[in-house]
């Protein structure tokens, strides 16, 4: 026992003198992970490092560029945003930030009116005339004006005559396709040049070849409507004229 007990304290003393690098022989798993660690914590940098500001610098970019990237899309094409809300709502959007608010539509028709839209099927034409009519009258003329952010509307606020920025036939007449259009009733947007008034959005009824004018709050037929206006400039709005009308609420 003497002997084994001078061998290991002979072992031990030899280990203790021995240069770094005999250690590290010794035991290199334990020496070189403590050597790792105490030269990160002599070198850590008190600062970002470069590789660190670039990766930082990276997404501050990118949040940046999101940034710019939702006030640019408000601001210059707010119908890509409604129509986004539209999908997410699964409330209609018929243009211009307004939507097809049903339940107060109802709620704010009389007991005579909600029998002509439950009878849609039997008199359509009945239909056409009361929301035409209702949309109708000059009270609460509007021109619209731009927005960082879309402004979100519902169409019960149009056709209530007691509520003033009623809109003006743009936004009249977006209202009116979409409302006859969600009762399967086809209605068509269309604009031209009148004569004396300038640039006009209406809704033209392919079934009954009828124009109804839910700024003029009228119902007539297609040759008497248009004879004011010249023929060559009446068409369909193009997709990307609806596209940038959105720009405006």
């Amino acid at each position: 026992m003497g002997a084994r007990k001078l061998n290991l304290l002979l072992w031990a003393l030899c280990v203790l003198f021995r240069p770094t690098s005999v250690v590290a022989a010794t035991y290199p798993a334990t020496l070189e992970s403590t050597q790792s660690q105490i030269i990160e914590l002599k070198t850590a940098p008190t600062k970002p490092t470069k590789k660190n500001k670039k990766r930082f610098g990276s997404c501050g970019f990118l949040i940046s560029l999101a940034a710019v990237g939702a006030i640019t899309l408000g601001y210059l094409s707010p119908a890509v945003y409604h129509n986004v809300k539209s999908e997410v709502t699964g409330v209609e959007h018929v243009g211009h930030g307004i939507y097809l608010d049903w339940g107060n539509i109802r709620s704010g028709l009389n007991d005579e009116e909600l029998q002509i839209l439950d009878n849609r099927d039997e008199n359509p034409r009945a239909v056409i005339d009361m929301f035409t009519k209702k949309l109708g009258g000059t009270d609460g003329d509007e021109d619209g004006d731009w927005r960082w952010f879309p402004k979100t509307r519902y169409a019960s606020d149009y056709l209530n005559s007691n509520n003033t920025n009623r809109g003006n036939c743009r936004h009249r007449a977006s209202i009116l396709a979409g409302l006859l259009n969600d009762l399967g009733i086809e209605a068509i947007l269309q604009d031209g040049e009148i004569e004396e008034v300038g640039r006009h959005l209406w809704v033209y009824l392919p079934d009954f070849d009828l124009v109804a004018d839910p700024y003029a709050g009228v119902t007539i037929s297609r040759s008497e409507y248009e004879g004011g206006f010249d023929r060559n400039s009446i068409h369909r709005p193009s997709p990307l004229k609806r596209f940038v009308a959105g720009t405006f609420y």
